[in-house]
Order: structure tokens, then C-alpha cells, then sequence
């Protein structure tokens, strides 16, 4: 499973608030919902779109930087417009080009 979005856009105020709410229990997971896109990437990997919790993964990145190590789960939701493929793309599409979460290389 590989994750994307297209939204870079960050409110830093809101990855703050949420970098503090996370440091009041390190030891605690997040679980982020995506859902099925029914495209491949050049790999062959299955490719999923973050469609919330943006910010908060955000604030997971910004404090793994100080060796905070937050497990990030995704979880694959109901599509509910049942859109797949470039449809799905063109629906979720935000403000970017398409980039995996992980590493923020873009997938096309």
C-alpha cells in the first residue's frame, strides 16, 4: 500500500496544536483514513489517497525530527462518490501535483 495526496498546504498553527496534544501521550498511534484509487504506480504497488488528517500527520513528521516516534496507521474507508482511477484523482485533487506521504517524491 502506498499513500498519496495533493494537498501541501499546511496550517502550521494546527500542526502545532496537534504536535502538543501528541506529546501528551507518546506512546500513542494515529490512524488516518484513505481509500482505494484502483491505480498502480510504476512498482505495482496498490496507490490509496489520504483524504483527512493531513496536519496531523504533519505533526507526526515535525516530531519524529526530535527521535518521537508516533506509529501512523491507515485505515481504507468507503469511498462514498465510488469514484476509482483518474476519476478519483481529478476528485480528491487538491493543490499539488500527486506525492507520496512517506517521502513526498512525486508519484508521476
Amino acid at each position: 500500500m502506498k499513500v498519496i495526496s495533493s494537498q501541501m498546504f499546511r496550517d502550521w498553527e494546527k500542526v502545532a496544536q496537534y504536535e502538543e496534544e501528541l506529546l501528551e501521550n507518546v506512546n500513542q498511534e494515529i490512524t488516518l483514513p484513505v481509500i482505494e484509487t484502483g491505480l498502480k504506480n510504476e512498482d505495482g504497488e496498490d496507490l490509496y489517497i489520504l483524504i483527512n488528517g493531513h496536519h496531523r500527520l504533519q505533526a507526526v513528521k515535525e516530531l519524529s525530527y526530535e527521535d518521537i516516534d508516533i506509529k501512523v496507521n491507515f485505515e481504507v474507508v468507503e469511498n462514498e462518490s465510488g469514484l476509482t482511477g483518474e476519476d478519483a484523482l481529478k476528485e480528491w485533487h487538491m493543490d499539488s501535483d500527486w506525492y507520496y506521504v512517506d517521502t513526498e517524491d512525486f508519484v508521476w
